[in-house]
């Protein structure tokens, strides 16, 4: 026979077998997607009250969320729905059924009087602007971050519980954090010059910035930080938000806390966590940067029970979180990024869009 023959027959054998093959391989990949999308299908009721917390990375808990090879992995928006009861069973997830709950201290209340700027007599706004102290434990899922700076270790941004191992904040509080050695987080605070609550201070042990993040139009301003140890969920005054993907309209009445300045212009924050009445309004209110994208929202207003008028976040309260009530819980909205002018009714503050990102944090939840 001659050699063209021999090879030209080599050549068809080896194309029939690359074609069995291929058939073969695109076969069980279908089989794999076919399983898995099983595995994550649900049912016409929608869960909103979805808090992700994961522990560990075992292959079992990842088939509920990713495909069985991989592929578009930072997203996940073309995947199908995920099977949360799948994912709570695996995860163990605490306190799935209180998430957003909280539960007020009644022997405890706090009313500090607004003390008048003595140089100049000027009133000075307390901040959180026209807002008032927060009960004890009335928003359980509210952390401080003490970041370490070359001059000390001090309260700088808020924080929310996601989950006992994850605190959710704003990027623009923690990218330059270099050392987590002194980085901590403390749970369970109110009142910082007092010993009443119970607090937690927990370690950080990793920081994990969104990749898109741009410090100059605050877009992805969000980040995770994952806790050394778990955090105490079972004490009252400790809780994780809720988190949800379905957006919070406009006129939708919420509350933004934190422990920021208490004089404009000033750098002294508040030594307990105040609170104020807030609503998501539209995006012309927020006339910064040339306007604002879908991951971001705009949310201040008049409090009409408030005789101090309009509530706004401030310097110190960046990285708290904005949340909303839904159902007998709360649900995070939002957090804390940027504003002008402190309680500006021509502008009030932005905050980054939460309902945007929950497959990111869930992805990351899930990697780490």
């Amino acid at each position: 026979m001659k050699p063209s023959v021999v090879c030209l027959l080599l050549l068809l054998i080896a194309e029939s077998l690359a074609k069995s093959m291929t058939k073969t391989s695109l076969h069980r990949r279908r089989v794999k997607l076919r399983d898995w999308l099983e595995s994550a299908r649900v049912d016409n009721t929608k869960r909103d009250d979805v808090v992700g917390e994961v522990e560990n990375n075992e292959k079992k808990t990842q088939k509920a969320l990713h495909p069985p090879f991989r592929g578009h992995k930072r997203y996940l928006h073309w995947y199908y729905p995920v099977n949360w009861d799948y994912y709570y069973q695996q995860n163990e997830f605490p306190n799935s059924d209180v998430c957003g709950k909280r539960q007020m201290y009644k022997t405890q209340q706090f009313q500090r009087p607004i003390k008048y700027e003595s140089e100049t007599g000027d009133k000075p706004e307390p901040k959180i602007v026209n807002g008032k102290p927060a009960a004890m434990g009335e928003f359980p899922w509210v952390v401080a971050l003490n970041i370490p700076a070359s001059y000390g270790v001090f309260y700088s941004c808020g924080g929310s519980l996601i989950s006992k191992d994850w605190v959710l904040t704003a990027a623009h509080c923690v990218v330059e954090v270099r050392h987590l050695a002194k980085f901590t987080v403390v749970l369970g605070e109110h009142d910082f010059t007092s010993d009443v609550e119970k607090h937690q201070d927990i370690h950080v042990a990793k920081i994990i910035i969104h990749p898109d993040y741009n410090d100059v139009t605050m877009l992805n301003d969000i980040a995770l930080l994952k806790l050394r140890k778990s955090a105490n969920v079972d004490m009252p005054h400790i809780n994780t938000i809720c988190l949800t993907e379905e957006e919070f309209l406009v006129r939708t009445k919420c509350i933004v806390a934190g422990w920021g300045v208490t004089v404009k212009g000033g750098n002294e924050i508040s030594d307990i966590l105040r609170r104020a009445n807030i609503r998501i309004e539209p995006t012309y209110k927020c006339p910064y940067l040339g306007g604002l994208y879908e991951t971001q929202l705009c949310a201040g207003g008049y409090d009409k029970n408030n005789p101090l008028g309009l509530a706004d976040s401030c310097q110190g309260d960046s990285g708290g979180p904005l949340f909303c009530e839904r159902n007998g819980s709360y649900f995070q909205a939002g957090i804390v990024s940027y504003g002008d002018e402190c309680g500006n009714p021509n502008a009030v503050g932005v905050y980054t869009n939460v309902s945007k990102f929950i497959q990111w944090i869930i992805s990351k939840l899930l990697s780490e």
